[in-house]
């Protein structure tokens, strides 16, 4: 949890600074625009693993997808930018296939997220027994189960 809090920080003072820097550039917009799905991953990351319930962590888990799902879009029009193509990038087409690429994949990893289980498990941490893990199972595209330890013993067909 530790180092998911101290990446949103670090994506908050990058993107601070690149806006600082040069309000006005496209580059430094769509920089910070290339980063921001990160914190948003690094964010839900964190209340993820500090939920309390399940429930609560599957909802996390599905705002973590926004950060996953959508980067890859802001990237390449960060690199088109930066390579000097940007006249692609402002195609309507281009646009139109990103933006339903990274809708699609949202909607995808929550279709995947209904077969997966997060399990809240009890375990000893140096002698603390309310320490929280969970544990995301998915006996449908991984054929791993997980013992009562919260070790992996995994059995590939």
């Amino acid at each position: 949890m530790f180092i998911s809090c101290a990446d949103a920080v670090v994506y908050i003072e990058f993107i601070c600074f690149l806006l600082y820097k040069n309000k006005k550039s496209l580059l430094n917009k769509l920089c910070a625009l290339a980063v921001a799905p990160f914190l948003i991953w690094s964010s839900a990351m964190i209340f993820f693993n500090a939920a309390e319930q399940a429930r609560d962590a599957m909802l996390w888990l599905n705002v973590a997808s926004f950060g996953w799902c959508s980067f890859p879009v802001f990237v390449l029009f960060f690199f088109l930018e930066f390579t000097g193509y940007a006249e692609i990038s402002k195609k309507p087409l281009l646009c139109a296939a990103c933006a339903l690429s990274a809708v699609y994949c949202i909607c995808l990893a929550r279709l995947l997220h209904l077969d997966v289980e997060c399990v809240a498990k009890f375990t000893f941490v140096r002698g603390n027994l309310s320490k929280r893990v969970f544990v995301i199972k998915n006996t449908d595209f991984y054929p791993c189960t997980f013992s009562e330890t919260g070790q992996r013993p995994c059995s590939y067909l």
